[in-house]
């Protein structure tokens, strides 16, 4: 079998990211659902971690330069998941190419990390509040695997 041969097999192997579309994303070790808060008007604003209901749905919208995805709660295309450093994970409007809004999806071989464009660091909850932490996607961190 030829190298590139091999690399399609396990390539072929691994799970591929979403496609556009609505996704849910719980956490391993609370089986609780990443969710977004709505202020007073109906605005996103905050994100947290909770029992999973109908704010549990987020519409990712992949950019294929790159192979990160923007995070939109809901059907709310006009606004995004963010993060910046200070490890404060919120929703906020949405701007063209901003990278503070970006996020790789990377499989770990049984759960995925959600790693920040800008910073480099990932999606992590102390199964009550959600922010960035440190970590490599192939750590064994159990507080920043979703599934």
């Amino acid at each position: 079998m030829t190298v590139a041969g091999i690399a399609a097999l396990v390539l072929g192997s691994a799970p591929s990211a979403f496609a556009d579309g609505e996704v849910t994303w719980r956490h391993k070790t609370s089986d609780d659902c990443l969710f977004y808060r709505v202020n007073v008007t109906g605005k996103p604003y905050d994100v947290g971690i909770d029992w999973c209901a109908a704010a549990n749905v987020w519409y990712e919208q992949h950019n294929s330069d790159d192979d990160s995805w923007l995070m939109h709660p809901g059907g709310n295309r006009d606004y995004c998941l963010a993060a910046y450093s200070n490890d404060d994970v919120y929703v906020e409007p949405c701007t063209p190419n901003n990278d503070w809004q970006r996020w790789y999806e990377r499989w770990t071989g049984s759960y995925w990390k959600l790693q920040h464009k800008q910073t480099g660091r990932y999606l992590d909850s102390n199964d009550s509040s959600v922010y960035l932490g440190p970590g490599g996607w192939n750590n064994d961190n159990k507080y920043q695997l979703w599934y």
